[in-house]
This record gives structure tokens, C-alpha cells and sequence, in this order.
């Protein structure tokens, strides 16, 4: 007797378990590089994002993933957002436990990769999270990087000093 009441509890607790996946499943939306798109969380949740990138893709910069607070208004005070970012290779909904790079600070969050992670045809699932209610905006891209010649630089200023 106590054996088939183990065995059913338990089977309601799978079925809620599986129930739970499927119903719960977050979207993972898609996004291209240089798009830059507009999300509204409530308290808690989390919006999912992939970005793949194309074939010709340049590979002599860095990846620069941007999320930007936006003002949410509630009537009485203007609050200000403050979205997290989540990236993963492996993980399609990464989260603050369970990802590869994370930014969590207060207002801007950018992560910034090298370009070893530049591929044609690589992926990253990027996760967006909100304590309280936010507004956000995201982008991803490639920017070149900036090689200064200190050199050159020195020796301006010292033919500059020497006028």
C-alpha cells in the first residue's frame, strides 16, 4: 500500500515536472548583428536571444554585447531599469547560474570577446533578466580594435615640445 502511494506521488511529480517544461518554455527569439531591439520584463523574468553569424563574417575585431537600460515609469517616480545579461555557447537559456560570461552590474551591461569567438556560422544564446519591471535595449557586434603606435605618438609630442 505505501509502495503504490510512493509510485503515484511520484508520478504526479514527473507529470508536473514534464507539465512545468512544456508549458514554461521560454522563446528564443532571434538576433542579427548591428540589430538593436527593444524588450519589456516583469518582475522576474527573463527574455532568451541567438545570434548566429553569417558566413562572410569579419574576423579581425572583438564582439561587443550592449544591453541598455530604458526609463520605466510608474506613475509616481521614474524608476530606472536594470536588466542583467547572460551569454552561453552551450547553455540556450543562460541565467546567472548557468552561463559562460555574465554582467550583472548596476545600469549598462557590455561583455566584450575576442576574436577567437568570431567564427562564420558560430552561435551565442544570450539571456536578459529583471529583478524588478525594465525596459532594455539590445545590441550586438563586431567593432575593430584600435592599435595605437606609441612611438609615433611620443615622437609627435616631442617634436611638438621642442617648437
Amino acid at each position: 500500500m505505501k509502495m503504490e502511494k510512493i509510485f503515484k506521488t511520484s508520478s504526479f511529480y514527473l507529470f508536473i515536472s514534464i507539465l512545468t517544461l512544456i508549458c514554461c518554455t521560454y522563446d528564443i527569439k532571434e538576433l542579427e548583428l548591428n540589430e538593436v531591439k527593444c524588450g519589456t520584463l516583469s518582475k522576474g523574468e527573463f527574455d532568451f536571444y541567438k545570434i548566429t553569424f553569417p558566413n562572410e563574417v569579419d574576423k579581425s575585431g572583438q564582439i561587443v554585447f550592449e544591453l541598455e537600460p530604458n526609463i520605466v515609469l510608474d506613475g509616481i517616480n521614474n524608476i530606472v531599469s536594470d536588466p542583467n545579461l547572460y551569454i552561453s555557447i552551450d547553455e540556450q537559456h543562460p541565467t546567472d547560474t548557468k552561463n559562460t560570461w555574465a554582467s550583472s552590474r548596476f545600469g549598462e551591461e557590455t561583455i566584450t570577446l575576442g576574436p577567437q569567438y568570431i567564427n562564420p556560422r558560430q552561435y551565442f544564446h544570450i539571456g536578459v533578466h529583471c529583478i524588478e519591471k525594465c525596459n532594455y535595449i539590445i545590441k550586438v557586434s563586431i567593432v575593430q580594435s584600435i592599435v595605437l603606435n606609441t612611438n609615433k605618438i611620443n615622437s609627435l609630442l616631442s617634436i611638438k615640445i621642442k617648437l
